[in-house]
């Protein structure tokens, strides 16, 4: 398992099973009890879509797995429990999973849930693969963290501004987990000296209940900002968006891949900026990758979601690589490995192709990835996509 590289193609399913990820057999999944691997996410509630993306991606994955073999041809079966967004209910979901000797859990997709579910599991397992990349898991624990992390995205995102000549910056940013992590990670950003170019403006935090930000942009809007970072849970970045919107700011602003999902863009509809730019891993990267295992993942990739009907996004992408990486460990092991043995495999992944880049976990960051998996994408509305405007890293594309 030194080398995988995902094609994850119905047609390729031969070129599949000699290259490694998905790849542990031909033949349909034979009829026997299934391997059930829980997933915990918000199917309803405030953060609903974010759930309903993951279980819509997942599910495509299921089948693609099923098509191509199973699990040591036993069948794979997601199972998918509402926490409703809320960290109480994943706590109170994780432990009845306990219960049940499931040896590796995928969940749940917002920081604070893991961050309640982090502790149970961390010493003693079983294998908790959160969802959310905001979440920082201890090096050699038993939880595992997915997509790139928030101050890996500020990094980048401060590069790129910098490449555009974008030096006088403000941020807005909320008071909660997700708003602090990103908060602190672009105060780090910003002080290192090659960065020195860059001029924080206006720095405005808002409490996640407010209603509107209309004081803390008007700030922002008299400080001159030539761009505007813009980050917390999506409900309170909407929140944000609406009052940008009224107020007439106009200039780039960056916000969390978490809205970056077609019903967010969609509810949003015409309150979002004209500049509007995301930070995220290289799923969205296409038009700029050059050819190789991780562009040819994401085209085939892309072409199972739409082959059921599903617009690729952040919801239904950013969880698939978790989803396979466990797949192709169970593949391996087999499908009643103990955690320990999952843990160990997945910890020493390496040269590991996805479709948000190539994984190396023997950094102990148990995620795998690292600042140069991030790329910078603008919202297109009229053609309703993301297009990436930097390389890996926030480099200028060539």
């Amino acid at each position: 398992m030194d080398r995988h590289r995902w094609v994850p193609s119905l047609l390729l399913a031969a070129a599949t099973a000699a290259t490694g990820l998905l790849g542990g057999a031909a033949a349909t999944a034979a009829d026997l009890a299934p391997v059930e691997i829980p997933v915990v996410a918000p199917l309803t509630g405030g953060v609903g879509f974010l759930g309903v993306g993951v279980e819509h991606g997942l599910q495509v994955l299921e089948q693609y797995v099923n098509k191509t073999g199973g699990i040591r041809n036993r069948p794979l079966h997601f199972t998918f429990l509402d926490d409703q967004g809320q960290p109480q209910i994943s706590v109170q979901v994780l432990n009845q999973l306990l219960t049940r000797n499931y040896h590796v859990i995928l969940g749940s997709v917002l920081s604070a849930n893991c961050r309640a579910m982090m502790p149970i599991v961390v010493d003693k397992g079983p294998v908790l693969y959160c969802l959310s990349p905001a979440l920082a898991p201890p090096a050699g624990s038993y939880v595992f963290s997915a997509g790139v992390a928030p101050t890996l995205e500020m990094q980048a995102t401060v590069h790129f501004f910098l490449t555009r000549g974008w030096t006088r910056v403000a941020i807005l940013t909320s008071t909660d987990a997700s708003g602090s992590d990103a908060d602190g990670g672009l105060l780090k950003q910003i002080a290192v000296p090659e960065n020195k170019a860059l001029q924080l403006v206006s720095h405005e935090r808002f409490n996640p209940e407010e209603l509107s930000v209309s004081a803390q942009v008007s700030r922002i809007k008299a400080a001159g900002a030539q761009a505007l970072i813009v980050w917390g849970a999506p409900n309170v970045v909407a929140t944000a968006i609406h009052s940008i919107s009224d107020s007439g700011l106009d200039i780039p602003t960056l916000v969390p891949d978490s809205i970056m999902v077609y019903s967010m863009m969609n509810q949003l509809g015409g309150f979002l900026p004209k500049q509007l730019y995301f930070a995220s891993g290289g799923w969205a990267g296409i038009s700029a990758l050059k050819a190789g295992p991780q562009r040819t993942n994401l085209v085939n990739t892309f072409a199972l979601l739409n082959a059921a009907n599903i617009s690729p996004d952040s919801g239904s992408t950013e969880p698939w690589d978790a989803g396979a990486i466990v797949v192709d460990v169970l593949r391996k092991l087999g499908p009643d490995a103990p955690a320990s043995a999952i843990r160990d495999t997945i910890a020493g992944l390496h040269n590991y192709y996805g479709i948000l880049g190539p994984y190396d976990f023997r950094t102990g960051d148990q995620r795998g990835l690292n600042a140069n998996d991030v790329m910078i994408y603008r919202w297109l509305n009229d053609q309703r996509e993301w297009r990436a405007v930097s390389s890996g890293g926030g480099n200028p594309l060539r």
